[in-house]
């Protein structure tokens, strides 16, 4: 999926469990869902937060591949350990906003034709067999316009 992709369905998932939750969306916590939609694509270089940070996406890519390490719920619960000083700081509409906007990435990159390796350390990808969007499709475009419109 492409970065529009991921960021439009970051910020709808980050909206909708908002309406659904009672969770305070801000701005900032809106735009840090976003952020972090795109974050797992630090394990490939040619990606656009994989260019900002190329020494790290290198090696990354070079230690644990595409679509493991970073695309797990492993990455997730790092993440959300992590960024665990923003609940003690009373920020949790911000600790929140980020692990949704990350765990919107992995339901998407979940849907397309190589799957992602959820459970990492193990390999086996996870996806949903036929019912596979392919990049730069018709496919992800809808689930695109799907995505704003759902946001607005």
């Amino acid at each position: 999926m492409r970065l529009a992709t991921h960021a439009a369905f970051g910020a709808c998932l980050t909206l909708s469990a908002a309406a659904l939750t009672g969770l305070k969306v801000t701005p900032a916590s809106l735009g840090l869902a976003v952020l972090a939609s795109t974050l797992p694509e630090l394990d490939h270089e040619r990606s656009e937060i994989g260019q900002l940070f190329r020494s790290l996406s290198r090696w990354i890519a070079r230690k644990y591949g595409h679509r493991t390490l970073t695309h797990s719920f492993v990455a997730l619960g790092l993440l959300g350990a992590a960024a665990s000083p923003l609940l003690v700081l009373g920020h949790s509409e911000l600790w929140w906003a980020l692990l949704l906007g990350y765990f919107s990435h992995l339901i998407l990159d979940v849907l397309t034709p190589k799957g992602v390796c959820l459970f990492w350390p193990s390999l086996t990808p996870v996806g949903f067999g036929e019912a596979r969007i392919k990049p730069g499709t018709a496919g992800e475009g809808a689930v695109l316009v799907g995505s704003i419109l759902l946001s607005v």
